[in-house]
């Protein structure tokens, strides 16, 4: 993994979208952090549901949610 990469310069995105990104890198390593625990699953399964929701929504929670 390319951490290194940018989609977008850092001024062009907004505080709430860098919050979201880092929100989500959070909940990543969690998961891989308890990927060979016994718990991995219990762990994981809520990060995916959010993740799927994320995209099947263009990165927004719910489907009615307003851009910024």
């Amino acid at each position: 993994m390319e951490d290194d990469e940018e989609w977008a310069e850092d001024d062009a995105v907004s505080p709430t979208q860098k919050a979201k990104v880092l929100s989500i890198k959070v909940c990543r390593n969690r998961s891989l952090a308890h990927a060979s625990s016994d718990t991995a699953l219990e762990v994981s399964e809520p990060v995916l549901k959010m993740l799927v929701t994320l995209l099947e929504h263009s990165g927004s929670f719910t489907a009615d949610a307003v851009d910024e």
